[in-house]
């Protein structure tokens, strides 16, 4: 059985062979570690990955702050219109005090029938043992805008 992981906006997604529910977090270092260990390629050009990293934030109730990813080609997404050379990409959270939208990083667990499968659709801190993702499911990353009060 697998679980699914996409990070959208960084054109990066992949299998991982797990038998159990996992912790989102340990589906992050699986993806890390098997991108380390070699011959991953991902997208509809079979782009070859070097690197695929993230930053978390301390315990507790750790965040996710950043990914990086290095293609070792041109990278094409699913639904990216163009093609895109080969290097680092990187997308930061960006959630500064004295700004009214904040760019963070939310995730999304659903099961292999694309239900999610958030309890009470609350999106749980990485390191809640209630942030798992099931068995055959997908784990989806977005980096989205929050107001946190009017722009103008």
């Amino acid at each position: 059985m697998t679980i699914k992981l996409s990070v959208v906006g960084l054109f990066f997604g992949i299998d991982l062979a797990f038998e159990t529910d996992t912790r989102v977090i340990d589906v992050l270092a699986a993806a890390k570690r098997l991108v380390y260990a070699g011959g991953v390629t991902v997208g509809p050009l079979n782009t070859p990955v070097s690197k695929f990293d993230y930053h978390v934030t301390e315990a507790p109730n750790q965040s996710l702050h950043s990914f990086s990813v290095t293609y070792d080609g041109p990278v094409k997404g699913r639904n990216a219109g163009g093609t895109y050379p080969a290097g680092e990409y990187h997308l930061a959270e960006d959630a500064q005090e004295d700004k009214y939208i904040h760019n963070i990083w939310q995730y999304y667990t659903l099961n292999s029938a694309g239900v999610s499968t958030n309890p009470d659709g609350k999106v749980r801190f990485l390191d809640s043992p209630n942030s798992i993702v099931v068995a055959g499911g997908h784990l989806i990353w977005r980096r989205v805008a929050i107001m946190t009060g009017p722009t103008s």
